[in-house]
């Protein structure tokens, strides 16, 4: 959710399987860098390594370059990972992140879905990802 100064990311902790609770302790929500943060749905173990590569993709180029990526920037290069796992996704183990962050550039905070193609779609106030993301956004309304 957007709100003054910045976004709230939240996420439950249960890991479904079909219609069956797999895990009622799992983390999904994650922080990529100091002013982003990545949410995750679908295949949870592909999830979270793809959010550890994010994370140090994201740290590598700020050691690298001696600045921070725009948020644009990590946008589109989530979008580039999620698309390197069509593979996967095609045969039923997709990942489906949600990310978030406080745009430096343009003082406010910006929501990005993402299709499991790696379609990048920027959403405004609030959303929501996952088997419980119907509950979740008629919360948020």
């Amino acid at each position: 959710e957007c709100v003054a100064g910045g976004v709230v990311m939240a996420g439950d902790r249960r890991a479904t399987m079909g219609s069956m609770i797999a895990n009622r302790e799992i983390e999904k929500v994650f922080p990529a860098d100091e002013f982003s943060a990545v949410g995750i749905a679908g295949t949870a173990g592909i999830a979270v390594e793809l959010v550890r590569l994010f994370q140090l993709e994201l740290e590598h180029y700020e050691k690298i370059e001696g600045a921070l990526l725009s948020l644009d920037g990590k946008a589109n290069r989530l979008s580039t990972m999620i698309r390197q796992n069509l593979g996967l996704a095609m045969q039923g183990l997709a990942v489906v992140p949600l990310f978030a962050g406080f745009d430096l550039d343009r003082a406010t905070g910006r929501i990005f879905s993402y299709d499991v193609t790696g379609g990048r779609y920027e959403e405004r106030a609030y959303h929501s990802v996952g088997s419980g993301s119907v509950f979740a956004r008629s919360s948020l309304k």
